[in-house]
């Protein structure tokens, strides 16, 4: 269920532009979730399976660095074949990348929460893209922060009552009058300079 700051009457996506056009700051929640058992052991074996492929190329790298040091004293050319492989640095990337897997045993799922002001209970509501709360992020609304959210979704608010009739000119409001102060300025514009 939506929070009640959010709009309730439009769909998923409208909502999800709503949330990116209206947010005043960002958080991130992040959750470690744990691998499942055969998630581990699909590690493990891609991990073993890399390391058999880089002693196997190393082997054959061993063998030609040989012949390359010591020579080729057999009469016949030495041919060294290497088969279909992803190369040594790729292996090696491969199987770091999930003995860390299985170090950890689990991995970090990052969601970007939304701040967006709920003035009328003095808060920075926290939502994900969706429109889930999530209530540990939700902070109090500073001072400054509630004059400018107010003054901004009251502006809001108005605008969208204000649908003005299909074909009746519209009525210009008069500005009030504010008390300022004039400051006297020369009135030769050389003494600016």
């Amino acid at each position: 269920m939506r929070h009640e700051v959010l709009p309730q009457s439009i769909t998923a996506e409208e909502l999800g532009a709503w949330i990116t056009k209206n947010f005043k700051e960002n958080a991130q929640f992040v959750e470690k979730i744990d691998y499942e058992d055969h998630e581990i052991v699909e590690f493990e074996h891609k991990s073993c399976k890399a390391g058999q492929e880089i002693q196997k190329l190393k082997s054959l790298l061993d063998e030609a660095t040989e012949h390359v040091k010591k020579g080729n004293h057999t009469g016949a050319d030495v041919i060294i074949k290497i088969p279909p492989t992803e190369g040594m640095n790729t292996l090696e990337k491969q199987r770091s990348y999930n003995d860390m897997q299985v170090a950890n045993g689990g991995y970090e799922d990052v969601t970007t929460l939304y701040g967006i002001p709920y003035v009328d209970e003095s808060k920075m509501v926290f939502v994900d893209i969706e429109g889930n709360h999530f209530p540990d992020f939700d902070r109090g609304l500073t001072t400054g922060e509630m004059e400018d959210y107010g003054n901004m979704f009251a502006k809001v608010q108005a605008d969208d009552q204000e649908e003005e009739p299909v074909g009746e000119e519209k009525e210009e409001k008069a500005e009030p009058e504010l008390p300022f102060i004039q400051n006297e300025e020369p009135e030769d514009e050389a003494s600016n300079f």
